[in-house]
Order: C-alpha cells, then structure tokens, then sequence
C-alpha cells in the first residue's frame, strides 16, 4: 500500500513538473504514462541546461520539440533520435546516459512532439525500429 501511494506521489510530482515547464505531452495510460513521467524527470537532470526547461532549444543545442524538429526528424525511425542520444549525450559525458533513461527520455520528447506512444510504453529500444517520427502539427 505504502508503495503504490508512493509511485502515485512521484507520478503526480512528474506530472506537475510538465505543468510548470509548460510542457504538453500527448494523453497516455498508465505504463506509458509513467515511463513519460520518468522521461521528463531524466529530460530535467541530462538535458534542460543545454536544451531549454521546454525543450525549445538554445543557441547551441537544437530545440526537440515543434515544428523545425518535426520536420528535421520527419519519417526518420524514432530510433534514430535514441541513437543520437545515447551515443552523443549529454555532451559534456558522451555515451554516459543508462539505455532505460535514454528510452524514457526519448518517449518523452516524443510524446511532447504528439507522437503516439503504445499503451505499454516501449520496453526495449529496438521498439523504435518502425516507428517514424511523424510530421503532427
């Protein structure tokens, strides 16, 4: 009981953090929900100092959400973004980021972009083979 109060807390204090970064990620059930939770924790801690809070990008850091990155990742296969990240970041550690945090990160700026994400979240990286990055605006 104690646990599930306790993953309920930190999925509600995640949730409240996309609030208050004035991020939108698109409506998604439970599994999903959560690993989008846990994205945008580990979005917050790898990549906001270089990317922007709201992922909107810097002078020398590409913004991961909109339409210039819909169109810069259209039809590319989401796994691609992943492979960027985890072989490129975060650029003071290339490489360093956990294969779990990357996914999760990576179905988060996803789900910001209004990607459809499986009930079920992706497990494994390679779940992002044949899913192309659509052009949703």
């Amino acid at each position: 009981m104690t646990a599930m109060l306790s993953a309920n807390l930190w999925h509600t204090s995640m949730l409240a953090v996309s609030v208050v970064l004035g991020l939108q990620a698109s409506v998604a059930p439970a599994s999903a929900s959560f690993q989008i939770a846990a994205g945008t924790e580990a979005y917050a801690a790898q990549c906001a100092a270089c990317h922007g809070g709201d992922l909107s990008g810097s002078n020398h850091a590409p913004a991961l959400k909109g339409a210039v990155f819909r169109t810069a990742w259209a039809e590319k296969p989401s796994r691609l973004l992943y492979s960027r990240i985890i072989s490129t970041m975060p650029l003071t550690d290339p490489g360093t980021l956990a294969p779990k945090m990357v996914l999760d990160i990576t179905t988060f700026i996803l789900s910001v972009n209004k990607q459809l994400i499986p009930e079920s979240g992706y497990q494994k990286a390679d779940e992002l083979n044949s899913i192309p990055i659509k052009r949703v605006d």
